[in-house]
């Protein structure tokens, strides 16, 4: 069974060797204390291509001066 990893930013398609892994967590996540429902920490890990990289690095850089 092979997966197709598609890029979180502009989704295309991005190969095993081409971009990047980040992990990532957030708070919304559900859980339950009893019946109460009350947020929790969410983990998960998304992929971003060479090119979105690319784009967000020059635009880290335009904006820093």
């Amino acid at each position: 069974m092979t997966f197709i990893e598609i890029c979180d930013v502009c989704g295309k398609q991005v190969g095993k060797i081409d971009g990047i892994s980040l992990k990532c967590s957030d708070m919304n996540g559900l859980s339950f204390n009893g019946i109460q429902p009350m947020r929790s920490k969410r983990n998960y890990k998304i992929r971003v291509c060479d090119e979105c990289v690319n784009n967000i690095k020059s635009y880290c850089k335009e904006r820093k001066n």
